[in-house]
């Protein structure tokens, strides 16, 4: 499809494995040297010959394989935007949408439960992109299909179904019309309700595929539930974790069942539950919270989603210190996401994360690297829209970034960039994606300086008994 060359293509890395130990590693390595596969899927079986890591063969091969809307999803995660040829069309849908919530709404009940992307575009061409009067069209198409046909008039066999997608644009039309002043108030209502609707239908599917995993691997989950059902129980509490998969239920259980194994992990089976603040953390952990290993950018990008940085000379130094753990980088990292969370447009938006790799002597270690990164990817309720790995040695880039796009997974791998060359460079390629110079580190010609912005903001936590 022709969206598929609206992303670079470096950043195209499909594989279906989800790699999370050396020894899977080597097993699929093995597989893949003995032609057999590790999947029964036709469409992510590979062809190439025995390699290590991820290789460009396998990249070609997996490219082939995404489809427009993969495509179009993982570009707007990474720009904020549908991709340039979809914006007009969206422009005019998202104003013809505006248009349908000031119809009064006993001449539009019908069109509610017929509304479709594609059938709101038909109306828009056969009135030559004048929104409003295509709005009011399709309000009298629908009221006048309701009157002859009855209930037949939405019988699947006469109409085609709604998408995903029209799912969707309904909910986000649902949740603009509930604050715009114009609407009238039987509108309202009904955008205040399928809101409601939206998000009890996902929560009970998401309680579906929770039920769907083994009591063995959800024990954590269900340890938590009975401990403290007024957080682990709550509906609430499973809208967080599909707010940050974008509804995908299927992703969002993953998630919360590995939330819960890492946090009994991390904290205990005792008292899982016992408040973490900065003051805490400082005591236990002083040298890695100080560290400045990661700490989040000032502002947003340009399209309003939070930057996290990560300086991975300081992950190093960490890893070599012998005052210093992996728990204790994982316990930190674990403190300011949670503290991230706080934020609303945090949660809603989700965010963007730039790794500087500048200045590493060898490859991050594989605990700490595995430790962290499941933490961002498959672990706490947020969205993380993109991958930035900035400036890393030449050697080291070779070495390890078959790995890192072999183990970040078929969706994350459409979603990750590498910036090589100059400090100049690699400021300009972020500044393509809105990320601006005074988000990030000076050691690549920013004017962030991680460390101190991450003292002060520690010193602040505690002050503040945070």
């Amino acid at each position: 499809p022709h969206l598929r060359t609206s992303l670079p293509a470096k950043s195209f890395y499909t594989m279906k494995y989800r790699v999370q130990s050396p020894e899977q590693i080597k097993m699929i390595f093995s597989e893949k040297t003995s032609g057999k596969s590790a999947s029964s899927d036709s469409k992510d079986q590979f062809s190439s010959k025995p390699a290590v890591g991820f290789t460009p063969h396998d990249e070609k091969h997996e490219m082939a394989l995404v489809t427009t809307e993969e495509s179009v999803l993982a570009y707007a995660d990474v720009y904020g935007r549908k991709p340039p040829d979809m914006e007009e069309t969206d422009r005019l849908l998202e104003e013809f949408d505006r248009q349908l919530s000031l119809i009064p709404p006993e001449k539009k009940r019908a069109l509610h439960q017929g509304y479709t992307a594609k059938q709101a575009l038909l109306f828009l061409r056969l009135e030559e992109n004048d929104v409003g009067r295509a709005a009011k069209r399709m309000a009298r198409y629908w009221d006048l299909r309701v009157r002859q046909l009855g209930d037949d008039a939405f019988n699947p066999q006469y109409m085609k179904q709604r998408t995903d997608e029209d799912f969707r644009r309904i909910y986000a039309m649902s949740l603009k019309a509930a604050v715009n002043p114009d609407v009238d108030d039987e509108t309202r209502k009904w955008a205040i309700n399928y809101q409601s609707e939206w998000k009890r239908a996902h929560t009970i599917r998401l309680t579906e595929e929770l039920d769907k995993i083994g009591l063995e691997e959800k024990a954590a989950y269900v340890e938590a539930q009975k401990m403290r059902p007024e957080i682990a129980g709550t509906d609430d509490h499973k809208l967080l974790f599909l707010q940050s998969t974008d509804f995908d239920a299927n992703r969002a259980a993953q998630k919360m069942i590995s939330y819960w194994n890492k946090r009994f992990d991390l904290f205990g089976h005792e008292d899982p539950f016992s408040p973490i603040n900065a003051e805490k953390i400082m005591r236990d952990h002083p040298v890695e919270i100080l560290a400045g290993f990661v700490h989040r950018a000032p502002g947003t990008d340009s399209s309003g989603r939070a930057i996290l940085c990560f300086y991975q000379r300081k992950t190093q130094e960490l890893e070599e210190n012998p005052n210093a753990t992996v728990e204790g980088m994982v316990k930190v990292l674990w403190y300011y996401l949670h503290a991230a969370l706080e934020e609303e447009d945090f949660r809603e938006k989700g965010f963007v994360l730039v790794s500087v790799l500048k200045g590493i002597s060898r490859p991050i270690g594989w605990k700490a690297t595995t430790s962290l990164s499941s933490l961002v990817l498959n672990c706490l309720p947020l969205n993380f829209r993109v991958l930035h790995d900035c400036s890393p040695p030449p050697l080291v880039h070779k070495i390890a970034e078959p790995f890192v796009k072999f183990w970040l997974g078929r969706r994350m791998r459409m979603r990750y960039f590498s910036h090589l060359g100059t400090d100049e460079k690699v400021l300009s390629e972020l500044g393509d994606f809105g990320i601006s110079p005074h988000q990030i580190l000076t050691v690549i010609g920013g004017s962030m300086d991680i460390v101190a912005t991450n003292k002060s903001w520690v010193e602040g936590r505690i002050r503040d008994g945070l």
